[in-house]
């Protein structure tokens, strides 16, 4: 690890809430998937359906009325919102889940231990063996390896 390597605090916080994350990312995405199709669900008029007028009148709008339906429901600001979310939900599970396969054995249990079982430093230096300054050094190292194969540094 070299100095410029160094991650500004707030990148580092950033990534450690994403190696945090990672175990909640699947309910998540679920969540605002169901959200997002109860939204859409709501969007719909209710009724029959039974009878549908596609001709449109002189004055009226150019588009029909399922077609106003399609446009109302790509254009709901918080669907666009909730795509935007799940989308970012799953690009950070896949890089954090390719980010640890390039880790090495003591270093994936140092996260399977503090970032997935959510251990205290103190338990996760004392499981592992190792004093509390290596604990700390292998922890940013840890980071800044994420940080790098996600594109912060």
């Amino acid at each position: 690890m070299t100095t410029g390597e160094k991650l500004h605090k707030n990148d580092f916080r950033f990534v450690e809430k994403l190696l945090y994350d990672q175990k909640t990312h699947d309910t998540a995405i679920a969540e605002l998937e169901a959200e997002m199709a109860e939204i859409l669900e709501n969007l719909l008029p209710g009724g029959t359906g039974s009878y549908v007028d596609m001709s449109t009148a002189k004055g009226q709008p150019e588009f029909t009325q399922p077609e106003a339906w399609a446009i109302k429901r790509e254009e709901n600001l918080r669907v666009r919102y909730l795509r935007g979310r799940i989308a970012e939900r799953k690009r950070h599970k896949e890089a954090i889940l390719k980010a640890r396969e390039s880790l090495d054995d003591l270093e994936n249990q140092l996260v399977w231990l503090k970032y997935d079982l959510g251990k205290s430093a103190r338990g996760c230096w004392r499981s592992m063996g190792l004093q509390k300054s290596r604990f700390y050094e292998i922890r940013e190292e840890i980071v800044i390896k994420v940080a790098r194969f996600i594109g912060l540094v």
